[in-house]
């Protein structure tokens, strides 16, 4: 279990640190408007599924961000 936490985390390190934050947000809109499956994604990507699913989260969470942002700016 612990180190099943350590490997994802330190994926995410790695993600974090290969793609800036507009990048993960562009791939994650990608996904949602290009991809039926996270596989499809992952392949075109050249990434491991739970790679893709990583920049999916992580992507998905600095879009939501930053309509927030934008939401409370109006």
């Amino acid at each position: 279990m612990i180190k099943e936490l350590i490997r994802k985390e330190n994926e995410i390190i790695m993600l974090r640190k290969l793609y800036s934050n507009s990048k993960l947000k562009e791939m994650y809109l990608d996904y949602v408007n290009n991809f039926i499956t996270v596989d499809k994604f992952s392949c075109h990507y050249d990434l491991k599924y739970t790679e893709a699913l990583h920049v999916i989260n992580l992507g998905k969470s600095i879009h939501e961000t930053d309509i927030q942002m934008n939401i409370g700016i109006k």
